[in-house]
């Protein structure tokens, strides 16, 4: 998530409110947020092609970009000039606002590098933010935080276990080392520039409907919807398909020293797979609710930890890997689940809140996040026009829609 200090990846996390905002408000609010979290006031530091966070005692303000508001989808276009916009992580501070003004109604942007904020972390800055646009008194409830540390991470390995993962590390790092080559194919590389987004919504009633089709049939949300987007991929793109999708899985169920409240950007990942090509889908939605069930229940998360220590030596070879090949996937699905966030306060009205969107510099940088928010489920997907045209991507986006309500 990190890549490197000349190429952030930048997670931005869009709201649109209706009410009247004073600059003051604003400033008061990153500061009150900004004091809580140790992330936002470090920066990065490489310590011979290491990067560590360094907390700053007198860190810089998060600064606030602002725009005049031109319609209700111009946030779309602002955000397509911040995907790929350097973010300096050595001066920080590691997080920024776009404030698109208006009247009555705006937009806020947050902006993160990647490396420090998972789904969980940028829904926490939101509804904090948000919480301190409205009332900066709530700030003296909250207490600063501390950087989560290798002692605050599980490490229960039996002296068998440590060593198995110690060998496999040391085998996987020696492999990783004679395999992958040390500079990359300059022309496999993608235009970051040429990313795009699709961003879609689906109203109270369709949701009903799919949450109704997956209450009666016994399978989550989340599996309908991988399995309805896996199947139409292979339908659109039967050449490129593979598959297969990554889900990230959000760390704190495994770790309790991270709380809910708590910026971290560690994600372990699920490879979640159709067994046949033909199956239904409601077959392989029932096949990837098991496939995540069982892989919650396998997942050895000091094991992980531990194993990801072997590679540090090897990441610079596994970037140049990730940017020049399409990996054994057709993409990423996230899922943001209920965004725990009020739509009423006291100064102004939540009227949207848009799932985040981020450019990977990855050969294969198909990306689908989605999320709910007074009983909207919104989709965003990100990819470029170099491995998928625009064109392609909207007729798979359009299709995928399409067979998650009709039955």
């Amino acid at each position: 998530m990190y890549v490197q200090q000349a190429q952030t990846v930048n997670c931005l996390f869009p709201v649109s409110i209706t009410g009247d905002i004073q600059p003051s408000q604003v400033k008061k609010a990153l500061t009150y947020i900004q004091r809580k979290h140790p992330l936002l006031r470090a920066i990065v530091e490489e310590n011979d092609g290491i990067p560590t966070f360094v907390v700053q005692a007198e860190p810089a303000p998060i600064p606030i970009i602002a725009y005049e508001r031109r319609s209700d989808v111009y946030w779309e276009e602002i955000s397509a000039q911040h995907w790929h916009q350097h973010m300096d992580v050595q001066k920080g501070p590691l997080m920024q606002l776009v404030w698109i003004r208006g009247e009555q109604k705006m937009e806020f942007i947050l902006i993160c590098p990647h490396c420090i904020a998972d789904g969980v972390s940028m829904t926490t800055l939101m509804r904090e933010f948000l919480q301190l646009l409205d009332n900066a008194d709530i700030a003296t409830q909250e207490l600063p935080q501390q950087l989560i540390t290798a002692i605050d991470l599980p490490k229960r390995l039996t002296r068998i276990k440590r060593l198995s993962f110690a060998i496999k590390g040391g085998i996987g790092r020696t492999v990783a080392h004679a395999l992958l080559p040390k500079k990359r194919d300059e022309h496999k590389l993608i235009d970051r520039k040429a990313a795009y987004m699709l961003h879609n919504r689906l109203d109270e009633d369709a949701m009903n409907e799919i949450r109704h089709y997956c209450k009666l049939h016994g399978i989550s949300l989340y599996a309908w919807v991988a399995a309805v987007f896996l199947k139409t991929f292979r339908i659109t793109f039967p050449k490129k398909a593979k598959g297969k999708l990554i889900c990230p899985v959000d760390i704190r169920r495994f770790v309790p020293a991270i709380k809910h409240d708590q910026l971290f950007a560690f994600a372990p990942i699920m490879d979640l797979k159709m067994a046949q090509k033909e199956q239904t889908t409601l077959d392989l939605a029932r096949q990837i609710k098991g496939q995540i069930s069982m892989g919650l229940k396998k997942m050895d998360i000091a094991g992980v930890l531990h194993m990801n220590e072997h590679f540090q030596s090897v990441v610079p070879k596994l970037l140049n890997h990730l940017m020049t090949t399409e990996g054994s996937h057709d993409f990423t699905c996230s899922n943001m689940g209920k965004l725990a966030i009020p739509d009423q306060f006291r100064s102004f009205t939540v009227d949207a809140i848009y799932s985040p969107s981020v450019v990977f510099p990855w050969r294969n940088p198909h990306t689908l996040v989605m999320s709910s928010y007074n009983h909207v489920l919104d989709f965003t997907f990100m990819s470029n026009e170099q491995v998928l045209p625009l064109e392609q991507a909207r007729e798979f986006m359009n299709q995928s829609l399409q067979a998650l309500v009709i039955q």
